[in-house]
């Protein structure tokens, strides 16, 4: 089955998800989607895999989700 990022972060929202293993490409559509929803998401953990992780890209992710 294949989501779109819009639903496949409201399934993550729904369904409560708490550890996400993407591939930095995936994980860059869903960032983009998720950063503009107020929707609070439960995410504790992420794993990627399957491609080079550009770190800086991350940051609007951690801008909207971590306390730090």
């Amino acid at each position: 089955v294949r989501l779109t990022p819009e639903d496949f972060h409201v399934l993550l929202v729904e369904q409560r998800v708490t550890v996400l293993n993407q591939t930095p490409s995936a994980f860059k559509q869903l960032m983009r989607v998720a950063c503009d929803s107020p929707a609070p998401m439960s995410l504790e953990k992420v794993i990627f895999g399957g491609e080079a992780l550009d770190v800086a890209s991350l940051k609007p992710w951690f801008d909207r989700f971590c306390d730090h």
